[in-house]
């Protein structure tokens, strides 16, 4: 495997600030579709980034009960990941950058949206549904180098696809 999945070593891993201090975890991370490449811009953090993950009938509650407000952390701005995501900020950027999101910004897909979409091949079979991104490991912003696919019930992908515009222009 070239790349990183996205969401085995990124999701949910613990975020460190540059001076070592726990300051939350990784929500959810934001993805630039241009229509041609699918690339990581950024991660998303704070109580308001969780009910993203939730089907949309059960997102107002979930703010109503944890708020709206998340902050958003620039790819270039994470300097190394193992055991969790360690930042070249403070934690105390993290509360100044909190905004209200409620939808990902225009040209922009959450990996909760990609993650689990059924995907089909171009004559229309059915593949499965998206289990994992893979993301080039290195630059400013990491390209999906592919979607890995498999069936509904089991946690291994059985294919894999690179993203385009037939899989990611409905979601």
């Amino acid at each position: 495997m070239d790349g990183m999945l996205l969401g085995l070593h990124v999701l949910d891993r613990q975020l460190v600030d540059r001076d070592g201090v726990l300051c939350g975890k990784v929500d959810n991370l934001l993805l630039r579709w241009d229509g041609r490449e699918l690339r990581l811009c950024d991660l998303v953090t704070g109580w308001g980034a969780w009910p993203l993950r939730l089907p949309e009938w059960a997102r107002g509650f979930a703010w109503r009960l944890l708020g709206d407000r998340a902050a958003r952390v620039s790819w270039q701005e994470v300097q190394d990941i193992d055991s969790a995501v360690r930042l070249s900020i403070v934690a105390q950027e993290l509360t100044a950058r909190a905004e209200v999101l409620r939808r990902p910004p225009p040209g922009m897909l959450l990996l909760s949206q990609v993650l689990g979409t059924p995907l089909h091949d171009q004559e229309g079979r059915r593949l499965g549904r998206v289990h994992e991104v893979e993301v080039d490991r290195q630059g400013p912003s990491p390209r999906a180098l592919r979607l890995l696919v498999g069936p509904r019930v089991s946690w291994r992908a059985r294919t894999s696809v690179p993203p385009s515009s037939e899989h990611l222009e409905a979601l």
